[in-house]
């Protein structure tokens, strides 16, 4: 089975996984680095420290995991909106691409879970985050909205006031809209949010 990795090779090391820095002395590729092997907290003793800021610094290439969160993509790149949610995950763990999968370019076109690796963000292939689903009381539901929609997006609140358990809402963005997407009520679909108000009901729902 082919990985993405199979499709590139990172100009900096061409593969080796090292470079030379100068003429004498090399160093791991920042690039190629999966960044599993842990993280330093700086000090302020170091010159990469930044108060305020993150300053973890992987344990094996030296990368700051704050340059590694801040995606420079342009906004007109075919993944930006991915890459910016895959820059949420590496703040979250250290494996986040275990939370991802790719279609590959040639081969089986099925899905398949991403490699060890940071994504490239080839523009020819397709990428996306596995599905999450919650247990409630024995039901799997499926995960909420996390992000923001566009302003007059049509989605579904659960709302057990209601004789189904959820409303239809569109996205205006005022308190009522985000309060209902940090609580975690907020589904992109009808059907996910049936679910989850069932899931809810069935503790109290006479039988």
């Amino acid at each position: 089975m082919s990985s993405e990795a199979d499709l590139k090779v990172c100009a900096r090391c061409n593969g080796d996984g090292w470079y030379f820095y100068d003429e004498h002395h090399a160093r791991p590729c920042e690039e190629c680095c999966p960044h599993t092997q842990g993280w330093w907290d700086l000090t302020d003793a170091y010159s990469k420290y930044v108060a305020g800021e993150d300053n973890a610094c992987c344990r094996h290439c030296g990368a700051m995991r704050r340059d590694l969160n801040r995606n420079t993509m342009s906004e007109s790149h075919k993944h930006h909106a991915l890459a910016l949610r895959y820059a949420q995950d590496m703040s979250e763990t250290s494996t986040p691409w275990e939370r991802w999968e790719y279609l590959p370019l040639s081969g089986i076109r099925v899905w398949q879970p991403h490699p060890p690796e940071n994504p490239s963000w080839n523009p020819n292939i397709e990428y996306r985050r596995k599905s999450v689903t919650l247990v409630i009381n024995g039901t799997q539901v499926p995960e909420p909205m996390r992000e923001v929609p566009a302003k007059e997006t049509e989605y579904f609140v659960v709302d057990l006031t209601q004789p189904d358990g959820y409303s239809a809402q569109s996205w205006e963005g005022d308190d009522f809209d985000y309060q209902w997407l940090q609580m975690g009520l907020c589904h992109a679909t009808e059907e996910a949010v049936k679910i989850h108000a069932d899931a809810l009901l069935s503790f109290s729902r006479t039988r």
